[in-house]
């Protein structure tokens, strides 16, 4: 099985190729050991992004379709317990094409296997938002993202509870890097710095990450101390934001993304006045 030889064919600009190529992936993928095959050519920065690109395209797809313990040639348990583990070896992935990849997969598995299966996943991801790295900095709280939107998604008793459980472990690392990367934007912003836009976004995906933990994750928000004392800050970060908004960047090449920075906010408190759980 030279599966690094499919896949290079598949990104081929020959069109007889590229067919050949996609039959023969469609064949191999119900193979016990394909993805594994898969795994190597994406934790291979050697070789051409491209080829990588194709195989975590791959490698997603297979987990919607085999990841499922009741799925028809479902994959073996052996198989995704090779898996799992390398996938957090992978947070540092420089090329943004591959590290959004591997992101959105990572959430994928995360639906099927988190806590039970995968216990190590979120530590791990709470290691890596909190990491001096910017760069594991951001491909973690990216990460994370699309595993909190997975588990938010469910809708079953059990899995509330669980997700309810999971929101109450990663709160309050997750407000304090928050806090970080707010008042790191603010700075940033007011001295003009380069890095603004960047940190604007990291601070962007951590109010996503918060909504779903406080909308979905909380009980009872309105009567939780942490959110309680989390609204009285809010509300300052939001006034603080709207005055730098409008004395430094009106017109400027930040103004979208920091528009989208205070909505996030304010969805926040939308949500937890009971509102929406889904503005």
């Amino acid at each position: 099985m030279d599966v690094l030889k499919v896949l290079e064919a598949g990104v081929s600009q020959n069109p007889v190729f590229l067919k050949q190529a996609e039959t023969t992936l469609k064949e191999w993928e119900v193979m016990p050991g394909f993805y594994s095959h898969i795994f190597e050519v994406i934790s291979n920065r050697n070789l051409d992004v491209s080829v990588r690109w194709l195989a975590a395209v791959t490698l997603k797809n297979g987990i919607e379709r085999y990841w499922r313990k009741s799925a028809p040639h479902g994959m073996s348990e052996s198989e995704k317990a090779r898996i799992r583990p390398r996938m957090l070896s992978l947070i540092g992935e420089p090329i943004n094409q591959i590290a959004t990849q591997l992101g959105v997969l990572i959430g994928k598995i995360a639906r099927y296997d988190v806590p039970h299966d995968w216990p190590e996943l979120l530590p791990a991801l709470i290691v890596g938002i909190q990491s001096e790295d910017s760069l594991i900095q951001e491909r973690a709280l990216f990460t994370l993202h699309h595993v909190i939107k997975s588990l938010a998604s469910k809708r079953l008793a059990g899995d509330r509870k669980s997700f309810q459980n999971l929101a109450d472990q990663l709160l309050v690392p997750m407000l304090e890097v928050w806090n970080v990367h707010l008042d790191t934007t603010v700075l940033q912003v007011c001295e003009k710095q380069d890095a603004a836009q960047e940190t604007i976004g990291k601070s962007i995906i951590c109010t996503k990450i918060l909504r779903k933990l406080v909308v979905q994750g909380v009980r009872e928000p309105l009567r939780d101390t942490r959110i309680c004392r989390f609204a009285e800050v809010l509300f300052e970060k939001i006034k603080t934001l709207l005055e730098i908004r409008n004395f430094f960047l009106i017109g400027t090449q930040l103004d979208a993304n920091m528009k989208k920075l205070i909505i996030n906010h304010v969805k926040i408190i939308a949500g937890t006045s009971g509102e929406s759980y889904y503005l």
